[in-house]
């Protein structure tokens, strides 16, 4: 891809006079960005725009030439590239091509499709690495390009790099961080388009092996083989943070599924669940997403997680307080008493010092020297982590003069300690305190609009510290296949599943088969009382709601009649269904949980936990993870669970048995990645003993290809 980024000479085809056409922007952005290489305008009916000779072809061009833009409508691309072809067979040297328009398979019309599939083919056919269609293309800072048509961006030279599945949201970034008080630096950009060629894993791998780039940002619609990009970020993450924007959060369009396992896993809560194994920042908004990847290039790691609030604002403060104690990756730091003292004797008297732990406020009679030594005090404060500073302008305090002096203390501070510690400073009233932000990022010190915003980019530092270690465990993971069609599926009864579950290890609580009433009676007596009685047919996946299955049977008798009552229930409502006998299954206590797996189309092999029982998808307290995970990774899914406490032992009650839980969890996960066929599994409900006493399964819904 370095044919994007270093080309020895770049022709813009469509170049144009006319301002308001993205040929002549190209040319100007270039221009503006200082591109050392040669830049050709390409138009037959022009001799020079904006001071560079014009040509009439491509293949008129006298220099080497690595990289093309295509600025001309869909419709006349095919022209250029009959020229862009014989410029290869004559020169040998376009490597890179762009193609910025519109009104491909995005229309999603066949003469788009078709048009795309023409480009795809010339594209391969000439060894052409191809960036589009349908995108603005890349831009880089430190080799000086930029092909986009934007407007007013500010090549400011930084560490992050942005992916972008939308030329307008990248757009939207790019122009918002240009308009702050001082342009916020980046080091690449590119528009993917509609991806033909370059794709979202390989410009991430790309990105990800370029040691300008510190951290990676990325805009996710969505992606067909999802595990391979997630698997992709999980390598990069492990050495730089991954921040991604992903939208598109809803279930529509997924393939309805029997189990309860399919009907949870909607693509966002897979996506959710993934980003977090694999290692990845997922911010919920644009302005998340644009102050996370500013921290993550500009401030230090942070040593841990306890922030400390300073202030002279009373209700702000407050603000403040509630707005970082909602996050739960930081807690307030608590100070050494001679870090209070200190503070008590350089503060004005009326300070609010440590009340409550971890908040200061200086009241509004607070200068700029008692500002800055406050700051020092607590930088130099073991129990500190972060400084979050919210301030605003008054008369007798300038934003100017209190930028001055807070970056001072900073300097100071690192100075006398080695050691640098993220501050994050607030200066609040919009217009009011654009030089005293300007004067802190000069010093490469971020600033914020509000303190929501900077605490939840403190919280993602803090979050990337644990990621990191599970990007490192996923890089691992490898491909997965997806699920089959519909329509190579097939729905195994209970009596078919058991054996396979206790053939792989998963304890099932005992359960005879039974052909009718009689049957069954014996059976229950050979348990041992109470017993559950199940009817079995493919065609009756949830049990319970066709009056299938009875409880806390109590002798033969009873289990003979519940059974001439449940074929009577089922007969009533479904005449012509498949009934494949029965069985009866002792009756276990415990807590009752789901653990389940499917292979996703996009994802492949996902392993779920959550409680179970006939309400899970009502109350939807599960967790997911692709599949297979270790012990320990099937111990976090359960400690996401909002029942933990439950599970834990509320309320006097004896915890329950997680450790075998868990070992539960990843026996599903390592056979639905292994065994043959199997396509999902539902295991609802798991009843989960006391700790020490296990947890058997005592129903299985299981589907299998073929």
């Amino acid at each position: 891809m370095d044919v994007f980024f270093r080309p020895r000479g770049c022709a813009v085809v469509g170049a144009s006079r006319e301002p308001r056409k993205p040929g002549h922007q190209v040319l100007r952005n270039m221009q503006a960005v200082g591109y050392p290489g040669n830049l050709y305008p390409v138009n037959p009916r022009e001799t020079a725009i904006a001071g560079l000779g014009c040509y009439p072809s491509l293949t008129a061009l006298p220099e080497p030439v690595d990289l093309v833009v295509l600025c001309v409508p869909a419709a006349a691309v095919p022209g250029v590239l009959e020229d862009l072809a014989a410029r290869r067979r004559e020169r040998g040297d376009v490597g890179g091509l762009i193609t910025t328009p519109g009104g491909y398979a995005e229309t999603g019309t066949e003469e788009g499709r078709a048009r795309q599939a023409d480009l795809e083919r010339f594209c391969r056919d000439l060894g052409i690495l191809h960036l589009g269609p349908n995108c603005i293309g890349v831009i880089d800072n430190r080799n000086r390009v930029d092909t986009t048509f934007l407007l007013g961006t500010a090549h400011q030279p930084g560490g992050v790099s942005f992916l972008s599945q939308s030329g307008a949201l990248g757009a939207w970034l790019l122009q918002s961080w240009s308009s702050r008080p001082r342009p916020v630096g980046f080091n690449r950009f590119v528009s993917l388009g509609n991806m033909v060629g370059v794709d979202l894993v390989e410009a991430l791998a790309y990105l990800g092996e370029d040691p300008a780039t510190t951290a990676i940002g990325m805009y996710l619609e969505g992606y067909p083989d999802a595990r391979r990009l997630l698997t992709t970020a999980a390598g990069v993450a492990a050495r730089k943070p991954v921040v991604v924007l992903k939208v598109g959060v809803s279930d529509a369009g997924r393939t309805a599924a029997a189990s309860h396992t399919g009907a949870l896993a909607g693509s966002d809560e897979l996506y959710d669940a993934a980003f977090r194994q694999c290692g990845v920042l997922r911010a919920r908004t644009m302005e998340e997403l644009m102050d996370t990847l500013h921290a993550c290039d500009t401030l230090p790691e942070p040593p841990g997680n306890r922030v400390f609030l300073m202030t002279h604002a009373g209700g702000p403060g407050v603000y403040a307080t509630d707005a970082l104690a909602s996050l739960p990756e930081l807690e307030f730091a608590q100070v050494l008493p001679s870090t209070r003292d200190r503070l008590r004797a350089i503060l004005p008297p009326f300070s609010s010092v440590c009340r409550p732990e971890g908040h200061l406020d200086m009241t509004a009679s607070g200068t700029v020297e008692q500002h800055a030594a406050a700051l020092e005090t607590l930088l130099a404060d073991p129990g500190v982590d972060a400084v979050v500073l919210l301030d605003l302008p008054t008369l007798f305090l300038s934003a100017e003069e209190l930028a001055a002096g807070l970056l001072e203390a900073y300097r100071r501070s690192l100075a006398a300690s080695g050691r640098p510690k993220p501050f994050l400073p607030c200066l609040m009233a919009g217009k009011w305190v654009v030089e005293g932000r300007r004067l802190l990022e000069e010093g490469g010190i971020p600033t914020f609009e509000t303190p929501d915003r900077a605490g939840r980019a403190l919280a993602n530092l803090v979050r990337y510290r644990a990621l990191r270690e599970a990007a490192r465990r996923a890089a691992a993971l490898g491909s997965g296949a997806g699920a089959p069609a519909a329509a190579g599926r097939r729905v195994l009864t209970e009596l078919e599943a058991y054996p396979r579950l206790e053939a792989w290890g998963i304890a099932v609580a005992r359960w005879r088969a039974a052909r009718d009433a009689a049957e069954a009676a014996r059976a229950a007596q050979e348990i041992g009382f109470p017993v559950a009685l199940k009817l079995v047919s493919p065609d009756l996946p949830h049990k319970s709601d066709a009056g299938a299955v009875a409880l806390d049977l109590d002798g033969p008798e009873e289990v003979a009649r519940a059974w001439e009552r449940a074929e009577a229930a089922v007969r009533a409502h479904h005449p012509e269904l498949d009934l494949r006998g029965g069985l009866v299954q002792e009756m276990v206590r415990g807590r009752e949980m789901i653990v389940g797996g499917v292979r996703d189309p996009q994802f492949g092999p996902v392993v779920m936990v959550g409680m179970g029982g006939v309400l899970t998808e009502h109350f939807r307290d599960v967790s997911f993870r692709l599949a297979p995970v270790d012990h320990r990774q099937a111990g976090e899914m359960i400690g996401e669970l909002e029942a933990l406490p439950v599970l834990q032992g509320a309320r006097g009650r004896p915890p329950a048995d997680l450790d075998a839980l868990a070992e539960v969890v990843v026996a599903v996960s390592r056979y639905l990645s292994t065994a043959p066929g199997l396509v999902e599994l539902d295991l609802n409900p798991v009843m989960v003993g006391e700790r020490g006493r296990g947890c058997r399964a005592v129903d299985a819904l299981m589907v299998v290809s073929g």
